[in-house]
Protein backbone atom coordinates (compact mmCIF):
# COMPACT_ATOMS: atom_id res chain seq x y z
CA UNK A 1 0.00 0.00 0.00
CA UNK A 2 1.11 3.21 -1.02
CA UNK A 3 2.00 5.53 2.45
CA UNK A 4 2.35 9.32 3.17
CA UNK A 5 5.03 10.17 5.74
CA UNK A 6 4.54 13.64 7.37
CA UNK A 7 7.09 16.14 8.42
CA UNK A 8 5.46 19.14 10.68
CA UNK A 9 8.17 22.41 10.03
CA UNK A 10 7.88 24.94 11.59
CA UNK A 11 9.93 28.26 11.58
CA UNK A 12 9.71 31.02 14.21
CA UNK A 13 11.07 34.99 14.60
CA UNK A 14 12.71 33.70 17.67
CA UNK A 15 14.65 30.46 18.54
CA UNK A 16 12.49 27.92 20.30
CA UNK A 17 11.75 23.75 20.62
CA UNK A 18 8.96 22.46 18.88
CA UNK A 19 7.40 18.95 18.80
CA UNK A 20 3.89 17.92 18.18
CA UNK A 21 0.90 16.00 19.41
CA UNK A 22 2.04 12.65 20.49
CA UNK A 23 5.59 11.14 21.33
CA UNK A 24 6.02 7.43 20.12
CA UNK A 25 5.13 5.02 22.94
CA UNK A 26 7.35 5.31 25.77
CA UNK A 27 7.48 3.49 29.03
CA UNK A 28 5.77 5.54 31.52
CA UNK A 29 6.83 9.02 33.07
CA UNK A 30 9.77 8.01 35.55
CA UNK A 31 10.49 10.66 38.37
CA UNK A 32 13.51 10.63 40.70
CA UNK A 33 13.72 12.82 43.87
CA UNK A 34 15.83 13.32 46.34
CA UNK A 35 17.96 16.16 44.29
CA UNK A 36 21.52 17.20 45.53
CA UNK A 37 21.28 20.47 45.96
CA UNK A 38 23.54 23.22 44.16
CA UNK A 39 25.97 25.35 46.62
CA UNK A 40 26.92 29.07 46.02
CA UNK A 41 29.53 29.88 48.58
CA UNK A 42 30.28 33.92 49.62
CA UNK A 43 33.14 35.53 47.97
CA UNK A 44 33.91 38.52 50.57
CA UNK A 45 35.78 40.71 48.39
CA UNK A 46 33.36 43.69 48.21
CA UNK A 47 32.41 44.35 44.45
CA UNK A 48 30.79 47.42 42.56
CA UNK A 49 29.60 45.11 39.92
CA UNK A 50 25.83 46.17 38.61
CA UNK A 51 23.71 44.48 36.13
CA UNK A 52 20.50 46.27 35.61
CA UNK A 53 17.11 45.02 34.45
CA UNK A 54 16.95 43.91 31.12
CA UNK A 55 15.90 46.43 28.61
CA UNK A 56 14.02 44.06 25.95
CA UNK A 57 10.96 43.70 25.75
CA UNK A 58 9.30 40.21 26.90
CA UNK A 59 8.19 38.38 23.88
CA UNK A 60 6.51 35.84 25.62
CA UNK A 61 2.43 35.17 24.25
CA UNK A 62 1.78 32.62 26.84
CA UNK A 63 0.81 33.08 30.76
CA UNK A 64 4.12 34.34 33.07
CA UNK A 65 5.23 31.57 35.86
CA UNK A 66 3.01 31.78 39.17
CA UNK A 67 5.30 31.10 42.08
CA UNK A 68 3.42 29.73 45.03
CA UNK A 69 6.02 29.46 47.98
CA UNK A 70 5.81 27.98 51.75
CA UNK A 71 8.24 29.62 53.91
CA UNK A 72 9.36 27.71 57.29
CA UNK A 73 8.04 29.23 60.26
CA UNK A 74 11.11 30.81 60.92
CA UNK A 75 11.62 33.02 57.96
CA UNK A 76 11.26 36.76 58.63
CA UNK A 77 8.40 38.68 57.14
CA UNK A 78 11.29 41.02 55.01
CA UNK A 79 12.57 38.14 53.53
CA UNK A 80 9.08 36.94 52.39
CA UNK A 81 8.53 40.58 50.46
CA UNK A 82 11.90 40.71 49.52
CA UNK A 83 11.04 37.26 47.28
CA UNK A 84 7.65 38.04 46.40
CA UNK A 85 7.55 41.75 45.16
CA UNK A 86 11.23 41.66 44.25
CA UNK A 87 12.76 38.26 42.78
CA UNK A 88 9.82 36.43 41.69
CA UNK A 89 8.54 39.54 39.12
CA UNK A 90 12.17 38.91 37.66
CA UNK A 91 11.50 35.63 36.83
CA UNK A 92 7.85 36.45 35.73
CA UNK A 93 9.49 38.83 32.70
CA UNK A 94 11.70 35.81 31.03
CA UNK A 95 9.80 32.13 31.44
CA UNK A 96 6.10 31.09 30.77
CA UNK A 97 3.96 28.04 32.78
CA UNK A 98 0.55 27.18 32.89
CA UNK A 99 1.51 24.88 36.06
CA UNK A 100 1.92 26.67 39.29
CA UNK A 101 5.28 26.16 40.95
CA UNK A 102 5.76 24.91 44.09
CA UNK A 103 8.35 26.60 45.81
CA UNK A 104 9.83 25.40 49.50
CA UNK A 105 11.88 27.74 51.29
CA UNK A 106 14.15 27.20 54.45
CA UNK A 107 15.75 29.91 56.54
CA UNK A 108 18.70 27.81 57.89
CA UNK A 109 22.23 27.68 59.02
CA UNK A 110 23.80 25.09 56.93
CA UNK A 111 25.96 23.01 58.06
CA UNK A 112 28.70 24.98 55.71
CA UNK A 113 29.88 28.81 57.08
CA UNK A 114 30.85 30.11 54.00
CA UNK A 115 27.61 29.26 52.15
CA UNK A 116 25.09 31.90 50.36
CA UNK A 117 22.38 29.50 49.90
CA UNK A 118 21.48 26.42 47.70
CA UNK A 119 18.90 25.34 45.72
CA UNK A 120 17.35 22.32 43.17
CA UNK A 121 14.39 20.54 41.54
CA UNK A 122 12.47 18.68 43.61
CA UNK A 123 12.50 15.60 41.19
CA UNK A 124 13.07 14.69 37.64
CA UNK A 125 10.65 13.24 35.14
CA UNK A 126 11.51 11.23 32.07
CA UNK A 127 8.91 10.40 29.15
CA UNK A 128 6.08 12.07 30.20
CA UNK A 129 3.56 12.47 27.50
CA UNK A 130 2.09 13.89 25.68
CA UNK A 131 4.12 16.49 25.06
CA UNK A 132 7.92 15.29 25.64
CA UNK A 133 10.64 16.74 23.27
CA UNK A 134 13.29 14.07 23.98
CA UNK A 135 12.38 10.25 25.06
CA UNK A 136 15.01 9.25 27.88
CA UNK A 137 15.92 12.10 29.00
CA UNK A 138 15.47 13.58 32.39
CA UNK A 139 13.69 17.48 32.76
CA UNK A 140 13.60 19.45 35.85
CA UNK A 141 10.41 18.90 37.44
CA UNK A 142 8.92 22.34 36.89
CA UNK A 143 9.83 22.20 33.08
CA UNK A 144 8.48 18.75 32.87
CA UNK A 145 5.43 20.11 34.21
CA UNK A 146 5.15 23.64 32.08
CA UNK A 147 6.13 21.04 29.17
CA UNK A 148 3.63 18.07 29.77
CA UNK A 149 0.82 21.44 31.26
CA UNK A 150 0.16 19.36 34.23
CA UNK A 151 1.74 18.43 37.65
CA UNK A 152 3.56 15.67 37.41
CA UNK A 153 3.86 15.36 41.87
CA UNK A 154 1.57 15.51 44.07
CA UNK A 155 -0.90 18.66 44.04
CA UNK A 156 0.95 21.01 46.77
CA UNK A 157 4.27 19.24 46.75
CA UNK A 158 7.18 21.39 45.74
CA UNK A 159 8.39 21.26 42.32
CA UNK A 160 11.70 23.35 43.76
CA UNK A 161 13.37 24.22 46.75
CA UNK A 162 15.44 26.87 48.57
CA UNK A 163 17.46 27.05 51.45
CA UNK A 164 19.35 30.31 52.43
CA UNK A 165 21.86 31.29 55.40
CA UNK A 166 20.25 33.33 57.95
CA UNK A 167 23.80 34.33 59.52
CA UNK A 168 25.08 36.50 56.19
CA UNK A 169 24.71 39.82 55.88
CA UNK A 170 21.73 40.75 54.05
CA UNK A 171 20.44 43.59 52.42
CA UNK A 172 16.55 42.96 51.33
CA UNK A 173 15.67 46.47 49.67
CA UNK A 174 18.60 47.68 47.74
CA UNK A 175 19.19 47.91 44.10
CA UNK A 176 22.52 49.60 43.66
CA UNK A 177 25.74 48.64 44.84
CA UNK A 178 26.41 51.69 46.77
CA UNK A 179 22.95 50.69 48.85
CA UNK A 180 24.44 47.19 49.30
CA UNK A 181 28.01 48.34 50.87
CA UNK A 182 29.84 45.68 52.15
CA UNK A 183 26.63 43.33 52.25
CA UNK A 184 25.34 40.56 50.14
CA UNK A 185 22.06 41.47 47.76
CA UNK A 186 19.63 38.97 49.06
CA UNK A 187 17.61 39.80 45.61
CA UNK A 188 20.41 39.26 43.33
CA UNK A 189 21.03 35.33 45.62
CA UNK A 190 17.29 34.44 45.43
CA UNK A 191 17.41 35.45 42.18
CA UNK A 192 20.36 32.76 40.93
CA UNK A 193 18.68 29.89 43.17
CA UNK A 194 15.15 30.22 41.49
CA UNK A 195 17.48 29.73 38.04
CA UNK A 196 18.89 26.54 39.83
CA UNK A 197 15.52 25.01 41.10
CA UNK A 198 14.15 26.08 37.40
CA UNK A 199 16.71 23.73 36.21
CA UNK A 200 19.72 24.88 36.12
CA UNK A 201 21.68 21.83 37.12
CA UNK A 202 23.87 19.80 35.95
CA UNK A 203 23.97 15.79 37.09
CA UNK A 204 27.47 15.37 36.97
CA UNK A 205 30.17 13.88 39.98
CA UNK A 206 33.60 13.05 40.09
CA UNK A 207 34.24 10.26 42.99
CA UNK A 208 37.39 10.22 45.44
CA UNK A 209 38.31 7.34 42.81
CA UNK A 210 38.42 9.63 40.62
CA UNK A 211 35.87 8.73 38.10
CA UNK A 212 32.87 10.83 36.21
CA UNK A 213 29.51 10.19 36.05
CA UNK A 214 26.08 11.19 34.66
CA UNK A 215 23.40 9.34 35.14
CA UNK A 216 20.69 7.97 37.22
CA UNK A 217 19.35 4.63 36.08
CA UNK A 218 21.69 4.91 33.19
CA UNK A 219 20.04 7.91 32.03
CA UNK A 220 20.80 11.72 32.01
CA UNK A 221 19.39 15.45 32.34
CA UNK A 222 18.37 17.65 29.26
CA UNK A 223 21.26 20.33 30.59
CA UNK A 224 23.79 17.67 30.48
CA UNK A 225 22.58 16.58 26.76
CA UNK A 226 23.98 20.65 25.87
CA UNK A 227 27.41 19.89 26.86
CA UNK A 228 30.24 19.64 24.77
CA UNK A 229 33.82 19.91 24.77
CA UNK A 230 35.64 22.61 23.64
CA UNK A 231 36.54 20.34 20.45
CA UNK A 232 32.70 19.44 19.77
CA UNK A 233 32.62 16.50 21.23
CA UNK A 234 29.10 15.75 23.30
CA UNK A 235 29.57 14.91 26.82
CA UNK A 236 27.05 12.29 26.44
CA UNK A 237 29.29 10.55 23.69
CA UNK A 238 31.81 9.99 27.28
CA UNK A 239 30.59 6.66 29.20
CA UNK A 240 29.28 7.63 32.60
CA UNK A 241 31.40 5.81 35.64
CA UNK A 242 34.88 6.52 33.64
CA UNK A 243 38.29 8.32 33.99
CA UNK A 244 37.64 10.54 30.65
CA UNK A 245 34.77 12.03 31.61
CA UNK A 246 36.06 12.85 35.22
CA UNK A 247 38.69 14.51 32.77
CA UNK A 248 36.00 15.85 30.69
CA UNK A 249 34.54 17.40 34.03
CA UNK A 250 37.47 18.90 35.33
CA UNK A 251 38.89 19.72 32.08
CA UNK A 252 37.92 23.80 32.52
CA UNK A 253 36.88 23.39 28.48
CA UNK A 254 33.47 22.56 29.16
CA UNK A 255 30.34 24.39 26.85
CA UNK A 256 26.96 24.31 26.75
CA UNK A 257 26.07 24.20 22.73
CA UNK A 258 23.54 27.02 22.45
CA UNK A 259 21.54 26.54 19.17
CA UNK A 260 20.01 29.94 19.58
CA UNK A 261 23.24 31.86 20.62
CA UNK A 262 26.53 29.60 20.14
CA UNK A 263 28.55 28.35 23.24
CA UNK A 264 28.50 29.64 26.54
CA UNK A 265 31.83 28.08 28.85
CA UNK A 266 30.23 26.56 31.87
CA UNK A 267 32.38 26.13 35.05
CA UNK A 268 34.58 22.78 35.04
CA UNK A 269 37.53 23.83 37.46
CA UNK A 270 40.56 21.14 38.27
CA UNK A 271 39.48 19.80 41.18
CA UNK A 272 35.79 19.00 40.93
CA UNK A 273 33.91 20.93 43.33
CA UNK A 274 30.98 18.75 44.42
CA UNK A 275 27.51 20.66 44.49
CA UNK A 276 29.39 23.49 42.01
CA UNK A 277 30.96 22.69 38.95
CA UNK A 278 29.18 22.35 35.92
CA UNK A 279 26.13 23.58 37.37
CA UNK A 280 27.68 27.33 36.79
CA UNK A 281 28.53 29.40 34.03
CA UNK A 282 32.14 30.11 34.40
CA UNK A 283 33.79 32.24 36.62
CA UNK A 284 36.71 33.51 34.68
CA UNK A 285 34.11 34.13 31.60
CA UNK A 286 31.78 35.63 32.86
CA UNK A 287 32.68 37.44 36.28
CA UNK A 288 31.68 41.35 36.06
CA UNK A 289 29.92 40.89 32.66
CA UNK A 290 26.31 41.45 32.13
CA UNK A 291 25.79 37.07 32.25
CA UNK A 292 27.53 37.16 36.24
CA UNK A 293 24.38 36.45 37.52
CA UNK A 294 25.48 32.28 37.09
CA UNK A 295 28.20 32.56 38.20
CA UNK A 296 29.91 30.06 41.33
CA UNK A 297 30.24 32.92 43.57
CA UNK A 298 28.88 36.27 44.59
CA UNK A 299 30.46 38.91 46.34
CA UNK A 300 29.26 41.56 48.94
CA UNK A 301 28.22 44.80 47.02
CA UNK A 302 27.37 43.26 43.90
CA UNK A 303 23.71 43.27 41.87
CA UNK A 304 22.15 41.21 39.29
CA UNK A 305 18.99 41.94 38.14
CA UNK A 306 18.93 40.34 34.74
CA UNK A 307 20.60 36.73 33.64
CA UNK A 308 22.42 37.20 30.61
CA UNK A 309 23.80 34.27 28.49
CA UNK A 310 21.53 32.17 31.40
CA UNK A 311 18.12 32.77 30.19
CA UNK A 312 19.12 31.31 26.57
CA UNK A 313 20.46 28.19 28.02
CA UNK A 314 17.21 27.76 29.71
CA UNK A 315 15.50 28.48 26.66
CA UNK A 316 17.38 25.69 24.64
CA UNK A 317 16.78 23.19 27.11
CA UNK A 318 12.51 23.95 26.93
CA UNK A 319 11.56 27.05 28.80
CA UNK A 320 11.02 28.53 25.42
CA UNK A 321 8.65 26.21 24.01
CA UNK A 322 5.85 25.69 20.82
CA UNK A 323 3.81 22.94 20.52
CA UNK A 324 2.73 21.55 17.03
CA UNK A 325 -0.62 19.84 17.67
CA UNK A 326 -2.35 17.66 15.39
CA UNK A 327 -5.24 15.63 15.24
CA UNK A 328 -3.81 12.05 14.47
CA UNK A 329 -2.81 9.44 17.20
CA UNK A 330 0.54 8.97 15.88
CA UNK A 331 3.45 11.32 14.47
CA UNK A 332 3.08 8.28 11.35
CA UNK A 333 0.12 7.71 9.68
CA UNK A 334 -0.63 5.88 5.98
CA UNK A 335 -3.35 7.03 3.97
CA UNK A 336 -4.35 6.15 0.72
CA UNK A 337 -2.79 7.78 -1.92
CA UNK A 338 -5.86 8.10 -4.62
CA UNK A 339 -7.91 10.59 -2.28
CA UNK A 340 -6.91 14.31 -1.01
CA UNK A 341 -5.43 14.14 2.59
CA UNK A 342 -5.83 17.14 4.55
CA UNK A 343 -3.63 17.37 7.38
CA UNK A 344 -4.31 19.82 10.30
CA UNK A 345 -2.12 21.38 12.83
CA UNK A 346 -3.14 24.07 15.75
CA UNK A 347 0.29 26.06 16.68
CA UNK A 348 1.04 26.95 20.16
CA UNK A 349 3.97 29.18 21.19
CA UNK A 350 5.76 30.89 24.00
CA UNK A 351 7.26 33.46 21.77
CA UNK A 352 4.83 33.97 18.85
CA UNK A 353 5.64 32.49 15.07
CA UNK A 354 5.41 33.29 11.29
CA UNK A 355 2.48 32.04 10.19
CA UNK A 356 3.27 31.89 6.87
CA UNK A 357 6.72 29.85 7.60
CA UNK A 358 4.59 26.99 8.38
CA UNK A 359 5.58 23.99 5.58
CA UNK A 360 4.73 20.36 5.47
CA UNK A 361 7.14 18.22 3.93
CA UNK A 362 5.56 14.83 2.85
CA UNK A 363 7.16 11.85 0.53
CA UNK A 364 5.75 8.41 -0.76
CA UNK A 365 7.03 4.79 -0.40
CA UNK A 366 7.94 4.95 3.06
CA UNK A 367 10.43 8.02 2.08
CA UNK A 368 11.92 6.43 -0.73
CA UNK A 369 10.81 9.05 -3.23
CA UNK A 370 11.45 12.83 -3.03
CA UNK A 371 10.15 15.26 -0.38
CA UNK A 372 7.55 17.56 -1.68
CA UNK A 373 6.74 20.66 0.30
CA UNK A 374 3.35 22.67 0.61
CA UNK A 375 2.40 25.45 2.50
CA UNK A 376 -0.35 25.49 5.37
CA UNK A 377 -2.45 27.82 5.04
CA UNK A 378 -4.64 29.58 8.51
CA UNK A 379 -7.78 28.73 8.72
CA UNK A 380 -8.52 30.75 11.51
CA UNK A 381 -6.83 31.90 14.55
CA UNK A 382 -3.49 29.55 15.27
CA UNK A 383 -5.70 27.05 13.25
CA UNK A 384 -3.87 25.73 10.02
CA UNK A 385 -4.65 23.30 7.51
CA UNK A 386 -2.70 21.63 4.46
CA UNK A 387 -3.52 18.78 1.34
CA UNK A 388 -1.47 16.46 0.34
CA UNK A 389 -3.41 15.91 -3.67
CA UNK A 390 -4.42 12.43 -4.57
CA UNK A 391 -2.49 10.55 -6.98
CA UNK A 392 -3.94 8.53 -9.65
CA UNK A 393 -1.89 5.35 -9.92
Amino acid sequence: MKTYIVTLVLSLFLSSVMFGQRPPSYDPSTTITNIEHVVCPANHEVSDHYVPPSKTKSLLKKKALTFVPTYSANTPQEVITAIETRVFPLLEESFTSPVPINVSFDWITPETVGTLASASPSGYNVNFVPYVQYANVFYPLPLAEKIAKRELNEPGQPDLSINVNMNQNWCYDCDTPEEVGDRFDFVSTLYHEVYHGLGFVAFANVNDEGLGFQTAGGLSTVYNGLLESRTGIRTLEIESGTEELANFFQSNQLFFNLPSAGRAKVYAPNPFEGGSSISHVDEAAFNNTESALMTPSSSRGEVERSAGIATEMMYDMGWLYTYILHDEEDLTVEKAIDQDFVVRATIESDNGYIADSLKLVYTYDDGLMEEVIVDFINVGGDNFEATIPARNE
